[in-house]
């Protein structure tokens, strides 16, 4: 992950967080970045169904609250986002079954 994408994204997350609160547009915008970073780590995409469901209650509202369950996957968000920008053990990324299998 480059670096001017890791410090926008940590910025907006750790807001979100320190805010408590948010609105629909924001939500999905960072459900997307979360999306994206899917794409290097696909465990991701487990971590982000109650984000998701908040997406959904916020629809029909000016802001929504976000519960402690949220905020923990956020965290967790921050963590995966340090892991990419370090760099990803290609092991986490490709499940690989070998096609020649040769004994000695």
């Amino acid at each position: 992950l480059p670096e001017n994408k890791f410090i926008a994204w940590s910025k907006d997350i750790k807001n979100l967080i320190a805010r408590g609160e948010t609105h629909a547009k924001e939500l999905e915008k960072n459900i997307g970045r979360f999306t994206h970073l899917g794409v290097l780590m696909p465990f991701v995409h487990h971590f982000l169904s109650r984000l998701r469901e908040l997406l959904d209650r916020s629809k029909n509202r000016r802001s929504i609250k976000i519960n402690q369950d949220c905020k923990d996957d956020l965290d967790l968000m921050l963590f995966f986002l340090a892991m990419a920008h370090d760099g990803i053990d290609l092991n986490y990324i490709a499940y690989l079954k070998p096609s020649h299998i040769y004994r000695s």
